[in-house]
């Protein structure tokens, strides 16, 4: 039986908290150093949307798209989709759903230094609370649970499109 997690509001609570980060770290940036958002393809697509509605400011953005999991087990890493903008010194916040182990915003955060970043910053709406992977930003901490909704898929493939997120 699936069980809510958390709810639209209680959702909304850490996009909102999250936009106000951002907002106060570039109240009026020049052009040269607009930061680059960075959402992780799928999961990360609505999280992401749900903040930049509450953006006051200008930015690049471009997602990229890595796959790691075949359904639970989490293997080797495909980038499917990389970077298309330039990331030479320009600050990158990489934004995703969850933090399972770390292991692919540790990737994303190599890869994006390498292409030149000056700063990479991390945020999740969720993390695992065995998660070694220092965040930037973490909305919720959760326990070892398959969850799903908000972008995040059950493990058929379905339920990204909830507006809520449920435990398996």
């Amino acid at each position: 039986m699936e069980k809510i997690l958390f709810s639209p509001h209680a959702i909304e609570d850490k996009v909102l908290e999250l936009a106000d980060k951002l907002n106060k770290l570039y109240p009026d940036e020049p052009k040269a150093l607009y930061p680059v958002l960075t959402p992780i393809l799928q999961g990360g697509i609505t999280f992401f949307q749900d903040v930049a509605k509450f953006l006051l400011f200008d930015a690049y953005v471009d997602c990229v798209g890595i796959r790691s999991y075949e359904g639970k087990q989490q293997g080797a890493f495909d980038l499917y989709k990389a970077w298309n903008v330039n990331l030479m010194d320009k600050d990158v916040w990489l934004i995703d759903d969850i933090c399972d182990s770390g292991s692919t915003m540790a990737y994303l955060e190599k890869l994006a230094y390498d292409k030149g970043a000056k700063r990479v910053y991390k945020a999740t709406l969720l993390k695992r609370h065995n998660c070694p992977m220092e965040l930037d930003f973490s909305g919720y901490t959760i326990q070892d649970e398959w969850v799903f909704g908000y972008g995040m898929d059950h493990p058929d493939g379905l339920g990204r499109l909830s507006d809520s997120i449920f435990q398996v």
